[in-house]
């Protein structure tokens, strides 16, 4: 009886870690579609948090080297792309 119980308990948890962890991906699938339209329209809030972002991703490559560096080349050509000039205005920055 006591082990049946146990099953039950840990079915639960692992449907709730789940769903958490399934509710986090759509969160953030949604912010990077806000971020995309905000970049896609020029807007400068967007332009400052895909900079954030980027270094961010930058630094965690870094930390996982070796095998981080296609994400430290990824997003060292997208901070370069942000960082021009012409992006830079379109975004009012």
């Amino acid at each position: 009886m006591i082990l049946t119980g146990g099953a039950f308990e840990t079915y639960f948890v692992e449907e709730s870690l789940h769903q958490i962890i399934a509710t986090y991906y759509v969160l953030v699938c949604l912010a990077g579609l806000v971020l995309t339209w905000g970049l896609w329209t020029g807007r400068g809030w967007a332009w400052t948090i895909a900079l954030i972002i980027s270094i961010i991703g930058i630094i965690m490559g870094l930390v996982a080297l070796p095998t981080g560096i296609a994400s430290v080349v990824i997003d060292g050509i997208v901070v370069y792309l942000l960082m021009r000039p012409d992006t830079r205005r379109f975004c009012g920055k």
